[in-house]
């Protein structure tokens, strides 16, 4: 399956790289090394003072390959699948709450298990939106199973998907990690990012700058 990438020569990361680095509590990134190009933007965002920020490049002076999240179209559909069949994600349905935020002035939603979940929050935050019923993917216990070896909560419903599909793009081998091209928008709490995959970090030099 050919999937669309981008390729990038360096990219950083601000952190701990020390085998005494403890586990967090989750990631968007999934299991991989979390990086981007704009270091600064995401020490504001995260708030990631007092760390170290490092630079990385590929051993082999060749850019990295990273697969281009926001661009899998319906391939991101036939990963979904695939991973569905090796007993990673099964189809569930759960409630979407729908509201406008006025003074951001975009539409946001949030998941829940049940209507009554979803029809208490737009009750308590007094917002006036929709409550629907939506099929998606969730994580398998084997998924937990894999989860639970990098992060100490539990494996949220809105990430599984992007996790399982993480996993699969690893195990395939020819990427060295995923990257989100997302706006540069740190006031919005948005930058573009990325995750250089387990296997691959022995590829990379990190250097303290």
């Amino acid at each position: 399956m050919a999937l669309p990438v981008l390729k990038k020569r360096k990219v950083w990361h601000v952190g701990d790289l020390s085998k005494a680095r403890r586990r967090v509590s989750s990631s968007l990134e999934g299991s991989g090394l979390s990086v981007s190009e704009h270091p600064e933007e995401w020490t504001e965002i995260a708030r990631l003072g007092g760390y170290t920020t490092y630079v990385l490049r590929r051993r082999d002076g060749q850019p990295g390959v990273f697969v281009n999240m926001l661009r899998l179209g319906q391939q991101r559909a036939a990963l979904e699948q695939a991973a569905a069949d090796e007993g990673l994600l099964k189809h569930a349905r759960r409630w979407r709450f729908v509201w406008w935020d006025s003074e951001d002035e975009v539409e946001r939603c949030s998941l829940h298990n049940t209507r009554a979940d979803a029809t208490y929050e737009a009750e308590d935050e007094y917002l006036d939106g929709r409550v629907e019923p939506v099929e998606i993917f969730v994580g398998t216990t084997k998924l937990d199973a894999l989860w639970s070896n990098y992060f100490t909560s539990p494996l949220d419903d809105t990430l599984a998907s992007d996790f399982a599909v993480l996993l699969l793009l690893e195990r395939f081998g020819s990427y060295d990690g995923a990257w989100w091209n997302e706006i540069l928008d740190p006031a919005g709490l948005s930058a573009p990012r990325g995750a250089i995959f387990q296997t691959r970090l022995l590829e990379w030099v990190a250097t303290p700058v």
